[in-house]
């Protein structure tokens, strides 16, 4: 076996990795014109999220989130064996792409959290509720003064323009970020560790 293979990776293991690839696919290809099937995508990576952190919690040792983390010194010990070949094989991923997979779990929450906010500020999706509370609270208070309901409409709007364009920078800032992420998932999980096999590999290779 080789030593960069990962033993724990079961059969729902593998089908949440692909399932969630497929969906960022989906998310990402869909993003400009097929805003549904790309909102839709969205809440299963939400879902698929949520389960992903309540099996690394209550799951088996090898599904769970906290072996995907190693201090400093482990890391760094790590590289050392990267470098003269002697690294070892894990049962989960290694202390560098352990890492980046949890940086990945964070951010894909960021871009479900600002994609939900960026279609509330439209009122549209789950979190639009709270938003139109708030719309509605801030027009029974002005109820009274009918003077003042054109400016309060221009507020509104310029409120609702600016709180827009943040959730769609974060938005989009996080999905860039992601797609770094995940070039650093593939090059420290798949490429990297066969490039420097341990040396006897080699020697037999």
């Amino acid at each position: 076996m080789a030593a960069n293979t990962v033993k724990g990776w079961n059969p729902l293991l593998k089908f949440l990795h692909w399932f969630l690839v497929i969906l960022v696919i989906v998310a990402f290809v869909t993003s400009d014109n097929l805003i549904y099937l790309h909102v839709y995508s969205g809440y299963a990576i939400l879902g698929v999220l949520f389960f992903r952190i309540f099996w690394g919690i209550l799951g088996p040792e090898h599904a769970r989130l906290m072996n995907f983390i190693t201090g400093p010194a482990r890391t760094l010990q790590y590289l050392k064996e990267l470098a003269d070949g002697s690294q070892k094989g894990y049962t989960v991923h290694n202390p560098i792409s352990g890492h980046i997979i949890m940086l990945m779990l964070a951010m894909l929450l960021v871009i479900v959290f600002s994609g939900l906010k960026l279609y509330a500020a439209y009122g549209q999706g789950p979190l639009a509720a709270s938003a139109g509370m708030q719309i509605i609270s801030s027009a029974a208070a002005d109820e009274d003064d009918h003077h003042d309901d054109h400016n309060d409409e221009d507020e509104m709007k310029t409120k609702t323009h600016g709180a827009a364009h943040f959730w769609k920078e974060m938005h989009e800032s996080s999905s860039s970020l992601l797609l770094i992420l995940i070039g650093l998932h593939i090059l420290t999980c798949c490429i990297l560790p066969k490039l420097a096999r341990p040396k006897q590999e080699k020697k037999s290779g």
